[in-house]
């Protein structure tokens, strides 16, 4: 979660300050599901109820492995800091290597959000202690945006 000046065309920069959750994000924990709402059109006369498209909806959450700080000596920043009430905005990116660094021209999506309560998973045998985070929207998204230099 960062500063971002303009959601149409973050920089380098501020994208690069950012918290680096790609690590921590289960394979099926990213979601972004969109609904659409409708505006019934039909008139008093009409045979068939008619529609248009309305205003849209995100439901937004990810669910992210708990880092072991005892061993891996690394800070489990998501965990600690991504808590009930912060809000800051959530980049994808996709189809490129997790290696690959940010770059002018590359396609993300800028959701701005407000972390909500995290719940943590049952624990379970073999298994990594997982934790998911639903997150509010709280201002239109940026769908298409392109990274700036």
């Amino acid at each position: 979660m960062t500063t971002i000046v303009d959601q149409d065309a973050p920089t380098v920069a501020e994208l690069s300050a950012g918290m680096d959750l790609e690590c921590q994000i289960t394979p099926d924990g990213l979601g972004r599901e969109a609904s659409d709402e409708t505006v019934d059109t039909s008139r008093l006369w009409s045979v068939f109820t008619t529609m248009q498209v309305g205003r849209t909806s995100f439901e937004v959450s990810v669910t992210l492995v708990r880092l072991d700080e005892s061993i891996s000596g690394v800070d489990d920043d998501a965990y600690h800091n991504l808590t009930k009430g912060t809000r800051g905005y959530l980049v994808i990116r996709d189809n490129l290597p997790a290696s690959t660094g940010y770059a002018a021209t590359q396609e993300v999506e800028v959701y701005p959000v407000q972390c909500g309560t995290r719940s943590k998973a049952n624990p379970a045998a073999n298994e990594l202690q997982t934790f998911s985070l639903p997150l509010n929207v709280t201002g239109d998204p940026s769908l298409a945006a392109v990274v700036a230099a």
